[in-house]
């Protein structure tokens, strides 16, 4: 069954004029180039998901229709024509032909569909029949990926058509220093929830109650999740005392469904280079490692016990003056 066949019958009769109008809409221009990495941002599913963008970009001498896509951590692909001087419905027969491209790349792929088109009269009748679509989400607003491919796109279109970009001798983005960042998870035996935390070395601390029946293991790794959610488009390195989450991320089909959700993000992040994970020895004096320690399990005993949690000012006090007696009794504060 062909794509467009899944559309009502008055959606395809308003937005495609002629079916024997000719393929060649013009002269269309392709770039390819490396992409900037962009870790989830929400909730990520377990099939790969192929982001694009549909965008009628006004540019001196009249409109042109952007199509810009990429796969997961793939370079973007872009591609325009010119449509200045068409009519309304021509314009609009333009545009479903780019979605009907877009849907058939990401059956192609094995992917869902995260799209977002910028010619409202064509999302607005889409929405009615989004159903017919399995896999395909169609945004109301564009998501930060989406704003990255329309950054892109304006960058290329300051080239004159059929010329390449020149080579860039300079990253045009600044990369941010590495964070260094500890986390840790706390559970009781027999009572039900989790505590998870993550700290910087500045100080600044995230930390949730996970109220479920998940094990230890899970809880570290969501603790890293944390990390990863605090602090977006950011490097990090993450001090974890937790050898399973290495394992998990190499093994993500034995873990729960939240777990194995958070460690789909924690690989994209790895191999986006936003991720790295090194483990320490837990309780041997590590002060970030230490002060993740005590706040998940702050945060637990709050949740589970209604005790008030001490204040991350009067924990990082505390932990600094045990780590400074430690040294001065001839011990190593990092293990």
């Amino acid at each position: 069954m062909s794509i467009l066949s899944s559309l009502s019958s008055a959606l395809v009769s308003w937005l495609f004029p002629a079916a024997g109008r000719p393929a060649d809409f013009g002269e269309v221009v392709h770039w390819a180039e490396p992409a900037a990495p962009d870790p989830e941002q929400t909730d990520v599913a377990s099939r790969p998901v192929l982001t694009v963008l549909i965008w009628l970009a006004p540019r001196v001498g009249g409109h042109r229709l952007v199509f810009a896509w990429s796969r997961d951590d793939e370079p973007p692909v872009l591609s325009d024509e010119p449509v200045a001087g068409l009519d309304q419905r021509t314009r609009n027969a333009r545009v479903l032909d780019r979605f009907a491209e877009a849907y058939s790349l990401a059956q192609q792929h094995d992917c869902d569909l995260d799209l977002w088109l910028g010619c409202r009269p064509v999302r607005d009748e889409l929405a009615q029949v989004v159903g017919a679509f399995p896999g395909l989400s169609l945004r109301d607003r564009p998501g930060e990926r989406h704003v990255g491919l329309r950054e892109y796109a304006v960058a290329r279109l300051e080239c004159p058509v059929g010329v390449s970009p020149p080579a860039r001798t300079q990253p045009e983005t600044f990369t941010p220093p590495t964070l260094v960042v500890a986390t840790d998870a706390s559970i009781a035996r027999g009572v039900c929830g989790i505590g998870i935390a993550c700290i910087t070395e500045a100080g600044e601390v995230a930390t949730e109650f996970i109220d479920s029946g998940e094990c230890i293991t899970v809880g570290e790794i969501l603790a890293v999740d944390l990390a990863l959610r605090t602090f977006p488009n950011q490097p990090l390195t993450v001090l974890t005392d937790s050898r399973a989450v290495e394992h998990a991320v190499a093994h993500p089909h034995r873990q729960s469904p939240a777990a194995r959700r958070a460690l789909t993000r924690i690989a994209r992040a790895e191999r986006a280079g936003l991720l790295t994970i090194h483990w320490v020895r837990a309780h041997r004096g590590h002060p970030l490692n230490e002060a993740a320690d005590r706040h998940a399990r702050a945060t637990r005993a709050e949740a589970q016990l209604r005790q008030s949690a001490p204040t991350p000012q009067a924990i990082t006090a505390d932990i600094a003056a045990e780590v400074a007696a430690g040294r001065g009794n001839g011990q190593s504060a990092v293990a």
